[in-house]
Parts: structure tokens; sequence; C-alpha cells
């Protein structure tokens, strides 16, 4: 693999993870998912607090929807939409296929390919699939 293929995967991962279009924003956007990052960590920690002890229906729905995000997708999409999103989605994060790159990309694959086999596994309980 060439150093500009090499390149380009790496910026592609950035962008995907970033939800950056242009380079121009990249600055901007960069410091706006650090604050969403702190201010998601301390409302994951809540959220799972609340989760313990009240596990109602509101929570349920947000939870799918944003596993429907994750895997890019729109609500309600069918199984097969839902299987198909999976495996493009692990083809192009598995953690093999970016070993070549840097340590902090790895990282960003791996972190990305939890999320994806997460939802994953919540639609295939959901919806009784294989």
């Amino acid at each position: 693999m060439s150093y500009s293929s090499l390149f380009k995967k790496a910026t592609r991962i950035f962008r995907s993870y970033l939800n950056i279009s242009d380079d121009n924003d990249y600055k901007k956007n960069y410091q706006k998912n650090n604050e969403n990052r702190n201010t998601k960590n301390n409302s994951e920690f809540n959220y799972s607090k609340n989760q313990e002890s009240n596990n109602n229906s509101s929570n349920n729905t947000k939870n799918e929807q944003y596993y429907y995000e994750v895997l890019g997708l729109k609500y309600g999409a069918s199984i097969s939409d839902i299987k198909d999103a999976y495996k493009k989605l692990i083809s192009q994060y598995h953690p093999d296929k970016v070993a070549t790159l840097g340590p902090e990309l790895q990282l960003l694959a791996q972190k990305k390919t939890k999320d994806i086999n997460e939802a994953y596994q919540y639609f295939k309980k959901k919806l009784d699939f294989n």
C-alpha cells in the first residue's frame, strides 16, 4: 500500500469520525467534537446511572435512534438494510484493515468497530435474526 493511499484512508477515517466534509472546517469541527466528547462522557455516566434505576421505553427509543445513526440508517430500516450497513462499515473500520496505520487511527477504528458491533447486536436481539 502506497503512502498516498494510506494518507487518503487515514483522512477518510478522521473525517468520518469527526463528521467533516471540508478541510477548512477541520479546526472548528475538531474543537466542537472535543467539547461534545467531554459533555457526552458526563452524560453517558448520568445516563448509565439513570438506566440502572429507571428502565423505561423512552431510553430504549433513544438507544434505538443512536444505533440507527451508528449504522448510518434511517429509523425503521429493514433487516437486509441493517445487515448490509453492518457489513459495509465493518469492512471499512475493522482494526485488521487499518493495522498498517498509526496507533491513533487504530484506536479510532477499534472504537468505531465496537460501536458498530454493539448496534448490530442490539438489532439482532430486537428483530430476532441471525
